[in-house]
């Protein structure tokens, strides 16, 4: 496995400019050519989980085969935090590649419904089709974001009017 290190700001920046551009331009060993086509890309975001609790951060405990799977075949961010623990700031600082006093949140509140430069946006313009699973805690509830679309679970929390998360749909 190729190891890259990037922190979040180059990991947007990355997507933004075209991930197929800047891996051709030397970013590890894998070269994309029309004979071989970009690589997949599946980010993984989790709360409240230490950087140690997978059994390929050396924990024996664990058992996680399936994200040690991903990590064995991808790239996995091993020197990453969070400058803002917390979850929409956090969540937005992923979205837009910002820091919390440049993307306006210092704490819980709303995301804004646009940023000059979003994550999904700019993956779809790369060329990917993109798609949210999980909450994503923007409002409006249903906000793309850049997204093709998302499957979401809100956890009960309804900021439009007549919102029902797509898990509590199913459970209807």
């Amino acid at each position: 496995m190729n190891h890259i290190q990037l922190n979040r700001r180059d990991f947007n920046r990355l997507a933004a400019v075209s991930v197929g551009e800047t891996l051709l331009n030397g970013c590890g060993s894998m070269q994309i050519t029309k004979d071989k086509p970009k690589p997949n890309i599946l980010l993984i975001m989790t709360d409240q989980q230490r950087w140690d609790s997978l059994r390929c951060a050396q924990n024996s405990i664990i058992h996680t085969p399936n994200l040690d799977s991903i990590a064995e075949n991808g790239v996995r961010f091993r020197n990453a935090y969070s400058c803002t623990p917390t979850c929409t700031p956090a969540r937005t600082a992923l979205l837009t590649g910002l820091s919390p006093w440049h993307h306006g949140m210092l704490g819980y509140g709303r995301v804004a419904k646009n940023y000059p430069v979003e994550l999904p946006q700019a993956l779809r313009d790369a060329g990917y089709y993109t798609f949210g699973i999980g909450k994503m805690h923007w409002f409006p509830q249903r906000s793309l974001h850049g997204f093709h679309g998302t499957l979401l679970d809100e956890s009960g929390r309804v900021e439009t009017e007549g919102f029902i998360s797509d898990y509590r749909q199913w459970f209807k």
